[in-house]
């Protein structure tokens, strides 16, 4: 198979990131990003839209993945292979996947100055109490 074109980005609104190749309508998604023993684990989501995958809804694998470990890539690798009967090499695009997020993760997001992030208006976050008071909607308070 020829060398497909690779995007590979963090999702806004999750914590994560997505490798897509578009042109095998191929998504490798990891999320829900945690260190367990020293090692990075996310939840990994693989959805593949070629001719004779075995998917219920064009997802190959939902599963937690050990992006630290090489024989986790190996054995998924395989999975992936097996269920989707295409001729791509799996065990490299999750060996690519982990490097990017890998990478990302150790590199974090950049610094944001306090001062550029807009104030939240606070009328819209006011909750009125029968008493009279003002409580914040969505913040906690303690009342004495």
């Amino acid at each position: 198979m020829t060398e497909l074109a690779r995007d590979f980005r963090p999702l806004p609104s999750v914590d994560g990131y997505m490798l897509e190749l578009a042109e095998a309508g191929t998504t490798l998604r990891v999320e829900r990003l945690r260190r367990e023993r020293g090692e990075l684990i996310g939840e990994l989501t693989v959805s593949c839209a070629l001719p004779g995958t075995r998917s219920p809804n064009g997802i190959l694998s939902v599963a937690d993945f050990n992006l630290s470990s090489a024989r986790a890539r190996t054995d998924r690798g395989k999975l992936l292979a097996e269920r989707s009967q295409a001729p791509m090499d799996w065990a490299g695009l999750l060996e690519e996947l982990c490097q990017y997020v890998i990478g990302a993760e150790r590199t974090g997001q950049p610094a944001i100055l306090l001062r550029d992030v807009p104030r939240p208006n606070v009328e819209d976050d006011d909750l009125d109490v029968d008493v009279g008071i003002r409580l914040l909607r969505r913040h906690p308070v303690t009342l004495f």
